[in-house]
């Protein structure tokens, strides 16, 4: 079977997963669309926010076409620790080249990779990320992306890479949908792997997919059109801080009305939501349970971050208190 077939079956497989998944969800409690998220201030504000906004005999009512919503990828929809979705990609990749090479794992970025040297790889990120995939096409990236979160496991959650979206966060995304939000999925991790894992892994159309572009060229031309390959990293602005905002309004041509990030690189994206006259809600992920998942940032950071949200008027969603279940599925043994 070929790569290509095997990418799109894998696609048509977890989308029927996952539409399952949601539906059952909707399903056990009908009433309330937000049946995975405990009852509290956050989740008051959202249904609130949403039925205000929804409602066209409302004065906070906003127009279908302007109810735009940016999510954050890493660390706000899906799991980011010990490292963040594509650089567990990456790493895999080096140290499968390393394993297999005894002259590759004397160089970096193999050698950190195969001796599980994690601080190398983050510090050295852009070489980290871009040297095991550099003249990869698209498609085979891609598709590697694809079966990798299907088929590999997180090294301390022990579940599937794709079971490590967060449930209460696609219910939200699917709720926002349904009263006619458009969602943009907004990444620092580069376009083709949001894509890959957002866009086709649970229904999210990937042109509402928004990351840091990496450079690409057309080495050859086939029967079906240009074959688009890997040369480089970055193109254009890292999709982090203000290089966020400028990709939310370069790809989008607006700002959106509700933001919903985890971390100070989410911030500028969480103001953008001033930036227009409509009624706006900001909220920040709190990851506060090391029970479940992990609990970052450390104080002092993590009060600094607690006080800004404070100081804006954002919600603080607390992963602990808001979330009923974390992740779907059982893990691996």
């Amino acid at each position: 079977m070929s790569n290509r077939k095997m990418a799109k079956n894998a696609i048509i497989l977890m989308v029927i997963v996952l539409t399952g998944i949601v539906g059952l969800w909707a399903g056990q409690q009908t009433n309330d669309p937000l049946s995975l998220w405990n009852d509290g201030s956050a989740k008051t504000a959202i249904l609130a926010f949403v039925a205000s906004v929804a409602d066209n005999g409302s004065p906070s009512f906003v127009p279908p076409e302007k109810r735009v919503a940016t999510f954050d990828m890493d660390g706000t929809i899906a799991c980011e620790k010990p490292l963040w979705l594509e650089m567990a990609i990456a790493k895999a990749q080096l140290k499968k080249v390393a394993q297999e090479s005894a002259t590759a794992r004397i160089h970096q970025p193999y050698k950190a990779a195969f001796e599980d040297d994690d601080e190398f790889l983050v510090n050295n990120f852009l070489l980290a990320m871009a040297t095991p995939f550099a003249g990869w096409t698209v498609a085979a990236y891609q598709a590697h992306v694809a079966d990798f979160i299907l088929i590999q496991s997180h090294p301390d959650l022990k579940r599937k890479y794709i079971d490590l979206f967060y449930p209460p966060m696609l219910q939200l995304i699917q709720y926002l949908g349904e009263q006619a939000f458009t969602v943009y999925i907004v990444s620092g991790s580069n376009l083709l792997m949001v894509r890959a894992s957002c866009g086709e892994r649970f229904g999210q159309d990937s042109s509402h997919c928004i990351g840091t572009v990496p450079a690409t060229t057309i080495y050859e031309y086939s029967a079906g059109g240009p074959v688009l390959a890997i040369c480089g990293y970055s193109f254009g602005p890292a999709d982090v801080n203000g290089g966020k905002v400028q990709n939310i309004f370069d790809q989008i041509g607006t700002f959106p009305v509700l933001a919903f990030g985890n971390t100070d690189g989410d911030f500028e994206m969480l103001r953008s939501t001033y930036s227009n006259s409509l009624p706006h809600l900001s909220l920040l992920l709190n990851h506060d349970d090391p029970a479940r998942e992990y609990s970052y940032p450390a104080d002092p950071q993590r009060a600094q971050w607690l006080a800004t949200a404070q100081k804006e008027g954002w919600y603080v969603v607390s992963m602990a208190k808001d979330f009923k279940i974390v992740f779907s599925g059982s893990p691996t043994s």
